[in-house]
């Protein structure tokens, strides 16, 4: 196994094809545009990113380059999670009409507009 200093010694490493990126949340979409410039596919823990437009900027540079891009997001894998999805999926709760989500807020202070519910 090696180990590196820095991560861009992994970015330039040609025989590497993908990475995985677990760093701390604030440091996420840099190395992962930075991995996408490198022509590597990658995996990120998340959050993707810290900011809104951290990660339109993240999303359009991994867009371009064409890699291959997934976020970890394993708790929603978990029995209670999937079995919340399946009783909302198949309307055992109501008709959804409004969602609100628990992040935390975007330290560039950044309201995000409202975004309909799609209809169903």
């Amino acid at each position: 196994m090696k180990t590196c200093a820095d991560y861009r010694e992994i970015l330039a490493d040609k025989s590497i094809d993908a990475v995985c990126i677990s760093t701390p949340d604030h440091w996420h979409a840099q190395p992962a545009m930075e991995a996408a410039l490198a022509g590597k596919d990658i995996y990120l823990q998340k959050p993707a990113s810290l900011t809104i437009q951290e990660g339109r900027q993240m999303a359009d540079v991994v867009t371009k380059s064409g890699r291959i891009f997934q976020v970890g997001s394993q708790q929603r894998s978990d029995a209670q999670f999937r079995t919340a999805c399946e009783l909302i999926r198949n309307g055992r709760i109501g008709r959804i009409k409004e969602i609100f989500i628990g992040l935390p807020d975007d330290p560039a202070g950044i309201l995000s507009r409202r975004c309909p519910c799609p209809r169903t």
